[in-house]
């Protein structure tokens, strides 16, 4: 059954997107979203099933499953935005799909989006089946495009959950996160020239992980502990383990005496 949320903590989302979509439209963003689709394809080559769910900013306009093993992929819009590219809209915070119905939900800056980000994740928990798998992308706090959100006094203002607080929330729900990675290092400034130059300073940034990278993918795994019945008490005074030494000797004389 399909649990109702409310809807009064969603935002207003076409001027909050506004800021994100103006950074993917930049050399930076095409750039990025060419990167992102190298860890996403080795992410989810392994992963089977029947239904993925793509949704969040970039869904209407991006997909990053075409070399999915999944059977169907559904590309969820947002409430309100209109995209001849999308299969459903809904608000991210009740997701209509039933309990354990999907194998692979594949986000993009949903948490950003939204008051709480915890009742997003608390929906993909809810839709996602045993064993199911979650990839969420957005942007990192301590990024420039996050200190300049930080320091704005705008009334669309972004809050960015940090990689390691969404990791400790998908925890929580009982996910096991398998993979964290920090993406797209280089600077807001400068041409396309200064961009292709700068790609040395990615690949450093990246091998020392340091935390100040513009996006973050987290890879993780619902877990589902099993209920396994207990069986029916033994008695001790039945069991073979306790069965006195005499007895045991006993059988195997007679067993002896039957030989001879």
């Amino acid at each position: 059954m399909n649990k109702q949320k409310p809807l009064h903590d969603f935002q207003p989302i076409n001027a909050a997107t506004t800021v994100l979509q103006g950074w993917y439209e930049s050399h930076r963003g095409q750039a990025t979203l060419q990167q992102l689709n190298i860890p996403i394809r080795r992410m989810t080559a392994d992963i089977f099933g029947y239904y993925a769910l793509e949704m969040g900013l970039l869904a209407p306009h991006q997909t990053f499953l075409t070399e999915s093993r999944i059977s169907h992929h559904i590309r969820l819009g947002s409430a309100g935005v209109a995209s001849p590219f999308i299969d459903l809209s809904s608000h991210w915070t009740a997701l209509p799909f039933e309990f354990g119905t999907i194998d692979l939900v594949l986000s993009t800056h949903s948490l950003e989006l939204v008051a709480d980000p915890t009742l997003v994740l608390n929906e993909i928990e809810r839709v996602l089946m045993p064993e199911g798998h979650c990839i969420l992308i957005g942007f990192n706090p301590y990024s420039a495009l996050g200190m300049q959100q930080w320091l704005s006094n705008s009334p669309s203002k972004l809050n960015f959950p940090s990689p390691w607080q969404v990791s400790q929330w998908l925890q929580a729900l009982g996910f096991e996160v398998l993979e964290t990675k920090l993406l797209s290092y280089r600077p807001n400034w400068g041409g396309m020239r200064f961009w292709h130059y700068t790609r040395w300073w990615e690949r450093a940034c990246q091998k020392a992980r340091l935390p100040f990278s513009h996006l973050y993918i987290i890879h993780a795994r619902k877990k589902v502990t099993p209920l396994i019945p207990l069986g029916a008490k033994r008695k001790w005074w039945r069991s073979s383990v306790l069965r006195p030494v005499g007895s045991i000797a006993v059988k195997q004389t007679t067993s002896n005496k039957s030989l001879l």
